[in-house]
């Protein structure tokens, strides 16, 4: 996550899109790390219940950037 945000630093589009980056990347790795764990709570269809607040964190910062990015908001 950090890689990648240091890559892009100088080409955000808009203030805040180092923290949504962050944000997904976060829940994104979270999501696949998740599945690995033999200790948390399962729940019907297979998905851990930190999963499935993963993927809630990642759907909402996905909507969050691409709002940003139809609206054209300058830094």
């Amino acid at each position: 996550i950090l890689a990648a945000w240091w890559r892009l630093r100088n080409r955000l589009p808009f203030a805040g899109a180092a923290f949504l980056l962050v944000l997904g990347g976060a829940g994104g790795a979270r999501l696949l790390l998740e599945a690995f764990r033999g200790d948390s709570w399962l729940l019907a269809g297979g998905l851990r219940g930190t999963q499935l607040v993963a993927l809630g964190l990642l759907l909402v910062v996905l909507v969050l950037l691409r709002q940003r990015a139809l609206a054209g908001v300058p830094e």
